[in-house]
């Protein structure tokens, strides 16, 4: 029995893909299959197929897409050379090491540990198998290629040309946001400490701050979008004039998971130095040059989107309202923001 030392040298020679997404298909219905160039695997990635190869994609639980690429074959198909992308984001927000001790568990062995699409993945092998798997915030992707003995070392290559092709598809992403929508899902109304929902309705708001101690002050929005990876954020910072002494500010951080609200959070960000507290920036802006903070997160609360657009760019539109919001030493706090344009944010 032939064993797969080729396969691994190269693999090993591959470079972690850095290209935009390609142009993709629409998504192929669960339990379908055709023969297509590019696959679309929802609120996750993209990757290529060899022309001729037949696609199979479906979804046996919610959030756990499966998706293979196969040479075409009658009959048993057991042996017939296979590319797939597992991507399992139902595991909520485990460590690194959580997945590392995981793979262990399924027999694979973990010969390399790199950067894939600028996440740390792993390089794992079994006998006539090879992976790669991504740990990302919600879960894991899995990129793998198996193969009979005869067709193992002929097919490999295509492994190299599926990890070259791969590329996570999110809103925040240049480009990606023509004709497409973020998401927020009705469970969101459920979450804690801070429930989302969403109101399509056009409501007119104004940028401002009101707090039990503070009153009525006006306030200034500034947004910025973090594509890192998998790891799509828009942080949208709202500096109210009450607070401009006290170098406080909040901060709406949405994370996202493909085009879908993944989570929601806002914080009262508070410069320590006096000195440094007339600067306006996002916390992650605070954090490269070198300024200490101190943060808050609201203690309940309910934030309702009126627009939720998690891309870069002058025309984007967000707008939203925190009502009922709780901090220390302010009583209740309501913060509405009309923010028009975002910024590239630099980590």
């Amino acid at each position: 029995m032939r064993s797969f030392p080729f396969l691994l040298l190269w693999v090993l020679a591959a470079p972690a893909p850095s290209a935009p997404a390609p142009e993709t298909q629409a998504a192929v219905p669960s339990g379908s299959s055709h023969a297509a160039e590019t696959v679309l695997v929802p609120d996750c990635c993209s990757f290529s197929c060899p022309q001729g190869w037949t696609v199979d994609q479906r979804s046996p639980k919610e959030d756990l897409y499966e998706t293979t690429c196969r040479v075409p074959c009658a009959g048993s198909c057991a042996q017939a050379p296979t590319l797939s992308v597992q991507a399992d984001m139902r595991r909520g927000r485990h460590g690194y090491e959580t997945h590392l001790n995981a793979i262990r568990s399924t027999g694979e062995r973990v010969y390399r540990e790199a950067v894939f699409n600028g996440l740390k993945a792993f390089y794992v092998t079994r006998s006539y198998e090879s992976a790669v798997y991504v740990p990302i915030r919600r879960g894991y992707i899995r990129l793998g290629y198996k193969a009979g003995p005869e067709g193992f070392d002929r097919e490999a290559e295509q492994f190299l040309e599926l990890q070259r092709s791969f590329a996570f598809q999110t809103l925040c992403a240049a480009g990606s946001a023509q004709g497409k929508s973020a998401r927020i899902l009705p469970e969101a109304a459920q979450w804690s400490p801070i429930s989302v929902r969403s109101d399509p309705r056009t409501v007119p708001l104004t940028t401002s701050f009101r707090s039990q101690r503070h009153g009525e002050s006006r306030a200034k929005a500034l947004a910025a979008v973090y594509d890192v990876a998998y790891d799509c954020a828009l942080i949208v910072s709202v500096f109210p004039e009450a607070l401009r002494k006290d170098g406080a500010h909040f901060e709406f951080r949405y994370n996202m998971a493909g085009y879908r609200l993944d989570s929601a959070g806002v914080k009262l960000v508070t410069v320590d130095d006096p000195k440094r507290r007339d600067l306006v920036e996002d916390s992650r802006g605070l954090r490269r040059r070198g300024v200490s903070f101190s943060e808050e997160s609201a203690g309940d609360g309910k934030l309702t989107l009126y627009k939720l657009e998690p891309w870069a760019d002058p025309a984007t539109d967000n707008r939203a309202c925190l009502s009922d919001a709780n901090f220390s030493g302010m009583g209740r706090v309501t913060v509405s923001y009309d923010a028009t344009g975002a910024s590239e944010g630099v980590e």
